[in-house]
């Protein structure tokens, strides 16, 4: 699906948590997507958060952006008020977390501001017909008040587990990291029967692969990343593994050999 440039204007701005907005915006002219696939705007990409069918419809698109803490710089998009404009660019990616064996188990790893690709799959139309034997959803939060959508999830057929390293009180799940968590015994999971799709930041993604690959044992091809940049395999060979769909397809890397 060929990217394009179009004008965006801001038709809502909607705080959601503490440290999430949502952004809504009509569109110069339509866009088609699939669940996962993002668009950049101020040269950084953004899941599109939104039922794929219905934003088509309706020219309504929405996207989830992380506020920055108080007293830190703020991006322009931050800043975006109802009637501003943008300029969008999209769609990329080929990110697809609806895609498995019809016996595999899928695993979506996430933080609160990267949870927009697993939004979409959940509302689209082809959640309704590839909708796998299970799916869990981990998100790590600060606290629990930054996960507002957990009732959405579960309302769909998605177990949530949340990992939360500064509780606000007792709360249910795990306390700490979830990379932590990955290793624990607490989590009853036949790592090598799932599929797992990381939607977390940078430093988080390496952590996580680390952790599915060598202290579980995931093949490499299990494991996907949301929006992933580029390693160097000598300096993250982890993560040199982990290769997005398309690049698999065009065999732009090849996996390093086992040492």
């Amino acid at each position: 699906m060929k990217s394009k440039i179009m004008r965006a204007l801001v038709t809502s701005v909607a705080n959601v948590s503490p440290t999430l907005k949502k952004i809504t915006f009509r569109l110069s002219q339509g866009l088609n997507y699939e669940p996962g696939q993002s668009v950049r705007i101020g040269g950084k990409l953004y899941a599109l958060c939104s039922c794929p069918e219905e934003a088509v419809r309706t020219n309504s698109y929405e996207i989830l952006v992380e506020k920055q803490p108080l007293g830190s710089p703020k991006e322009e998009i931050e800043l975006m008020r109802e009637g501003d404009f943008l300029k969008v660019e999209g769609p990329f990616g080929e990110f697809f977390p609806l895609r498995a064996q019809p016996f595999e188990e899928i695993i979506w790893l996430a933080t609160p501001s990267q949870l927009g690709a697993f939004l979409s799959s959940i509302r689209s139309k082809k959640f309704l017909r590839l909708r796998p034997i299970k799916i869990l959803l981990i998100v790590e939060v600060t606290d629990e008040r930054e996960f507002p959508f957990r009732e959405l999830f579960e309302a769909n057929g998605v177990s949530v587990i949340t990992c939360v390293t500064q509780p606000f009180h007792w709360v249910e799940g795990f306390w700490g990291k979830m990379s932590d968590f990955l290793k624990s015994k607490r989590l009853n999971l036949d790592f090598h029967r799932s599929r797992f799709f990381l939607g977390v930041d940078e430093s988080m993604a390496e952590g996580l692969t680390c952790a599915l690959l060598d202290e579980r044992r995931v093949a490499s091809s299990r494991v996907e990343v949301l929006n992933p940049p580029q390693y160097e395999p000598e300096l993250h060979p982890q993560m040199a593994q982990v290769i997005p769909f398309e690049r698999k397809k065009r065999e732009v890397f090849q996996f390093l050999k086992a040492a």
